[in-house]
């Protein structure tokens, strides 16, 4: 298996000259010693501060979570007027081991579960499926045209890393099947290798982005203020002014790379069908 951190900044310091990436070091290490090399102060400088945040804004591991009864928060007091005292929407709140330790960034869908099952009562619906088959699909297709069969799934709403709300009130306590993203982790190991080389180049283009900030006043300053010869590091410098646009570019093709990860593809060719 790939380590995909390992892989990424391996690609950046192929890209970025040595003495370039240490005058960053120095920089951030100026006031307060928190790098102890390259390696580190990617981590914290780029990755933790800007990377993992923008791919968790765009993307995430696909994960599918059965909602259990026991995980029901107790509504506020503010909601005892409503029928059966459950308030206007139900709120989930999904234990860590259910979402691998990891909070959760997006919710995709909430779906019946992909087993045979007769239930009523859910917005006057009789529902009959036996999950994602051929004639399960074409049933869907002549049903979205006569409504004779309607299949009424709640809204999901992610409040917040491990709350989930249901609207409307689930009285049917239904099982749900719930399609989350699970945010990556800090070394991106959940992530599928089909992201590999998109997340090298996003973390390329970010530490560009991040030393011409940190470090284009300084060269400048040292060049008029000394007189120092420091040509081939201002001109590599330089040749960073387009890196936030580059970065904007590949945060893009990093979620267009998110349509390779087989689980989100099995979603797509269902609904294809």
């Amino acid at each position: 298996m790939n380590r995909p951190l390992d892989y990424a900044i391996g690609k950046v310091l192929m890209h970025i000259p040595d003495d370039v990436i240490n005058l960053a070091v120095k920089k951030s290490n100026y006031k307060l010693h928190v790098n102890n090399n390259a390696n580190a102060w990617i981590v914290n400088e780029v990755v933790q501060k800007y990377v993992l945040k923008d791919v968790n804004l765009v993307s995430g591991q696909i994960k599918t979570i059965s909602m259990r009864q026991s995980w029901i928060e107790d509504m506020p007091s503010e909601h005892e007027n409503f029928a059966g005292d459950d308030g206007p929407y139900t709120l989930f709140r999904i234990p860590p081991e259910y979402r691998d330790n990891k909070p959760i960034n997006h919710v995709l869908s909430a779906q019946f579960p992909y087993i045979a099952y007769q239930s009523s009562g859910i917005a006057d619906a009789s529902v009959t499926s036996s999950g994602y088959t051929i004639v399960d699909a074409t049933e869907n297709v002549v049903n979205s045209w006569t409504l004779a069969s309607p299949r009424n799934h709640p809204v999901a709403t992610l409040l917040s890393g491990d709350l989930i709300k249901l609207t409307p009130t689930q009285y049917s306590r239904q099982n749900w099947l719930l399609t989350v993203r699970i945010s990556y982790d800090e070394t991106f190991m959940n992530m599928h290798d089909s992201h590999l080389r998109q997340l090298a180049e996003l973390l390329l283009q970010a530490t560009r982005m991040i030393i011409r900030k940190e470090l284009i006043i300084d060269i400048d300053r040292a060049e008029v203020e000394t007189g120092m010869d420091i040509g081939a590091i201002k001109n590599e410098i330089d040749s960073y002014s387009d890196a936030s646009d580059k970065y904007d570019e590949a945060l893009k093709k990093f979620k267009g790379s998110a349509n390779l990860d087989p689980e989100y593809r099995r979603r797509l060719y269902t609904y294809m069908l």
